[in-house]
């Protein structure tokens, strides 16, 4: 269910990342989606399949665009020779900030047995990204690097 919608978010995301450069207003957007898709799921209790599917599918778009906006964002800023570091940094942490909220829920879904409290930790998780967006935004605000033609509002 991620995957198939990822594939339409992940071209729309990218377009909208070469054409506004707008790449911190699409990654805050992103985590702000996915976290409220994550509270919302977590808020609602039985529903039915197709608000279900709707409500994964929001999740999965939020992300998405996190991922896209942040991949973009180093095309865009690192130099030519340095992509490969850059996108392997990336890929890093984003891999980190993944499997720990995912491991950290579900050791707390077999300790506790609540569902809400491993959902609440990808919530966190969503939420702690736009965090973190935030800061790269500000420290390239004070410090762009001399080909930095991006506009991040």
């Amino acid at each position: 269910m991620f995957g198939i919608a990822a594939i339409p978010a992940s071209i729309v995301c990218g377009y909208l990342c070469s054409s506004l450069k707008r790449v911190l207003w699409l990654s805050l957007s992103g985590g702000l989606i996915a976290g409220s898709g994550i509270l919302l799921l977590i808020s609602s209790g039985k529903m039915p399949v197709w608000q279900t599917v709707c409500i994964i599918t929001l999740i999965t778009w939020g992300h998405t665009q996190i991922v896209v906006s942040i991949m973009s964002l180093a095309s865009l800023i690192v130099p030519s020779h340095s992509t490969g570091k850059a996108l392997g940094l990336i890929f890093t942490f984003g891999y980190a900030g993944s499997v720990i909220p995912t491991y950290l829920g579900g050791y707390l879904l077999e300790r506790t047995g609540s569902y809400d409290l491993a959902f609440i930790v990808f919530a966190v998780s969503a939420f702690l990204s736009v965090a973190a967006m935030l800061a790269v935004s500000r420290i390239l605000r004070t410090n762009p690097p001399e080909h930095f033609n991006l506009r991040l509002n």
